[in-house]
C-alpha cells in the first residue's frame, strides 16, 4: 500500500486490515504502539465499534515508543480490552525478525 505518512494512508491501511479481519478469530495483534491506538480510534469513528467488540484479544504486542505499558496501557485496554496483555518488544530494524514454531499462525501479514 505504499510507505506514504498521511492520514489518507493510514485509513486505507485501517480499511484493509479491519476488512480482512473482521470475521476472524483475532486474538493476538502486533505492531507500533500509536497506530494501533490510531486503528483502535478510527474503528470507533468510522464504524461505531472498538476492537474489543468484535475480537477477543488477549495479545498485543507493541514497539516503538518507551513505556507502552504504563503510558498507553488505560487507552489500549479502553479499546481493545482489559484482558488483553501488553507484551513490548524493541527491535533493531537491522536485526529483526520473526519466525513460526509450529503450524499455528501467530501473525498475518497483508499482501
Amino acid at each position: 500500500m505504499g510507505g506514504e505518512d498521511t492520514d489518507k494512508d493510514w485509513e486505507a491501511r485501517f480499511e484493509l486490515a479491519y476488512q480482512k479481519c473482521k470475521d476472524k478469530n483475532v486474538t493476538q495483534i502486533g505492531g507500533v504502539a500509536p497506530p494501533i491506538v490510531f486503528f483502535g480510534e478510527w474503528l470507533k469513528k468510522v464504524y461505531g465499534i472498538y476492537p474489543k467488540d468484535i475480537w477477543q484479544l488477549k495479545l498485543l504486542t507493541l514497539g516503538s515508543v518507551p513505556g507502552i505499558s504504563t503510558n498507553y496501557q488505560s487507552l489500549i485496554a479502553k479499546l481493545f480490552g482489559e484482558q488483553a496483555v501488553i507484551r513490548e518488544n524493541y527491535g533493531a530494524t537491522e536485526g529483526f525478525f520473526g519466525f513460526q514454531r509450529d503450524e499455528c499462525r501467530r501473525l498475518l501479514r497483508f499482501r
